[in-house]
Order: C-alpha cells, then sequence, then structure tokens
C-alpha cells in the first residue's frame, strides 16, 4: 500500500522520500513565490508528485520542484497542469537532480498548461542536472489554449460559454485526478478545483 499525502505548499518545504509515496501538492492558497525538494536518500523508493492549479483573472504562481535523488534504484514522477484565465500569470520551475552515486534512477517531468483568457503570462523552466550514466531521465513541458470548436459546440447544446469552458478543463484535468488513488484525497482535491472554476 503507497501512501498518500495533500501537501500544502505556502512556505518552503523539504520533504524526504522514506517509502513509496502520492504526494499531491495543494497550491490554491499558494501566494508567495515557494520551492518544494524531495529528497531521495533511501535506495529503492518512488514518488509521483501531482500537482494542478486554477489561476483566475489577476492572480499568480510562482513555485519550484526538486527532485533530488541521492541513492540508487529511486524513481519520481512529477505531473504538473495548470489551467490560467484572463490576466494570471504562472512561474513553475521544475528540477530533476541526480548525483553520481544514484545508478539506475528513473526521474520523469510533465508540466502541462491551459490558457482559457487573454493576457496572461506562463513561464516553465524545466532543468535535468544528471551526474551518473545508468539513469533514465527526461521532462516535457506543453502550453496550449483551448479549443474554440469545442466551446462552440457545447454552447450549441444550450451551454453558457463558462460551462463549456468548465467542462473542458474538467477533462484537462480528470486523468490526473483520476491517479490519486486515495478517495478522500481525491474528493478533496476534486472540490477545490470546482471550487475555484465557479468563482
Amino acid at each position: 500500500m503507497r501512501k498518500a499525502e495533500i501537501l500544502k505548499l505556502t512556505q518552503n518545504i523539504t520533504y524526504q522520500v522514506v517509502e513509496d509515496t502520492d504526494l499531491i501538492l495543494d497550491l490554491f492558497e499558494t501566494s508567495s513565490p515557494v520551492k518544494l525538494e524531495i529528497i531521495f536518500d533511501k535506495p529503492g523508493v518512488s514518488c509521483h508528485l501531482i500537482g494542478m492549479y486554477v489561476l483566475n483573472d489577476g492572480e499568480k504562481l510562482d513555485f519550484t520542484t526538486i527532485a533530488k535523488h541521492e541513492s540508487r534504484n529511486t524513481s519520481c514522477l512529477q505531473d504538473v497542469r495548470g489551467v490560467l484565465r484572463d490576466n494570471s500569470d504562472s512561474k513553475y520551475i521544475g528540477s530533476i537532480i541526480i548525483e553520481e552515486n544514484a545508478s539506475q534512477t528513473e526521474s520523469f517531468l510533465d508540466d502541462s498548461v491551459l490558457v482559457l483568457g487573454q493576457g496572461t503570462k506562463n513561464q516553465s523552466e524545466p532543468i535535468l542536472e544528471i551526474k551518473n550514466n545508468d539513469v533514465k531521465a527526461s521532462h516535457g513541458s506543453t502550453t496550449g489554449r483551448i479549443n474554440e470548436d469545442e466551446i462552440f459546440y457545447l454552447q450549441s447544446r444550450g451551454l453558457s460559454k463558462k460551462e463549456a469552458e468548465n467542462i473542458i478543463v474538467e477533462g484537462f484535468f480528470e486523468k490526473l485526478l483520476n491517479q490519486i488513488e486515495d478517495t478522500t484525497i481525491r474528493e478533496v482535491i476534486a472540490e477545490k478545483l470546482a471550487s475555484k472554476l465557479n468563482q
């Protein structure tokens, strides 16, 4: 049984992975620049980091995650998804650091942002620092706009523009939400997402 935990990121945090862990970031009350450093200094442990956020008009988010592998045979997957509405601003730095002693490590980062509004800013910086050749590591970062044809289709079925956008956004988050095995945590995050979408 994997450990599952919500981590409210409102200040800088160093988190030591001592067992297989699903770490779900709560970014909904983050207002100042923050950093999460995940330390792997015990061999054989894994962590799935899941982060989701919605920025409404004028909101800003500035955060950094660092997966630092210091021991062998560890693994980490960082999954981050965000939605930007009018005049919102996000900055995300996602780092993977694999030290010399961390052979047979696997570490990946996937960052996806969906843009709904105008005047948005999105800065994404994936960083790899690898000091061992016997590893697997990669990162990906994508930013895309919502499909206006999909909005038009849903509006033709009687939905308002905001209702149509929310359905598409819920689909954008659904796959990641479903990867949260702990039902209580999944419901908490789903409620927070819904609250932000309906503001």
